[in-house]
């Protein structure tokens, strides 16, 4: 129960992110992926990377492979990177979000649900109407697009080891984490 309500309560506040700033956006109004940072390919890549992991999980009939990919994806890669990363471009105080990471989002998002559905049929059809307008069961199942980069992949979870690593060395010296460093 503790473990499916952080999966829960991150999956509806990455929604709720989305929707706070999405205002009035549309997805056609979406750069190409090619056009977007870094970042938002990363995390594109790992969309794509956990949808073939479900998939590949889900044909073997082994659904709590695919389920836990489904929630380390949300947890560690959304939640806890994406979303903290980027908050400057959603933020934009006088104009709108910045359409590429809430492109980026918006896809990720949907595609989270599609998958989840089996699994979770009534949140994930209250956030696919949310999010899109219409049902997450009359949608297809996603397919992995492409656009996994395992260099950038790399890339990336080097640069988040070493913001573990300051961060528990911070934790070590008991300096808080919003307080300057000399």
């Amino acid at each position: 129960p503790e473990v499916a309500g952080k999966f829960f309560n991150a999956l509806k506040n990455s929604y709720t992110f989305f929707a706070g700033y999405a205002g009035e956006w549309t997805p056609a109004e979406s750069p190409p992926a090619s056009e977007r940072p870094l970042v938002d390919r990363w995390l594109r890549s790992r969309l794509d990377t956990t949808v073939d992991t479900v998939t590949q999980a889900w044909s073997r009939y082994d659904v709590t492979a695919g389920v836990r990919a489904i929630m380390d994806f949300v947890i560690d890669d959304v939640s806890q990177w994406y979303v903290r990363v980027n908050r400057a471009r959603f933020w934009a105080p006088d104009s709108t979000a910045d359409p590429a990471a809430l492109a980026t989002l918006h896809e990720a998002l949907t595609t989270l649900v599609r998958l989840l559905a089996p699994a979770a049929p009534f949140v994930t059809d209250w956030m696919h109407r949310a999010l899109t307008g219409t049902s997450v069961h009359l949608s297809g199942f996603p397919v992995p697009q492409g656009q996994v980069a395992p260099d950038l992949e790399a890339a990336m979870d080097a640069v988040r080891r070493l913001a573990s690593l300051a961060r528990s060395a911070r934790e070590e010296r008991n300096i808080r984490v919003r307080q300057p460093l000399g």
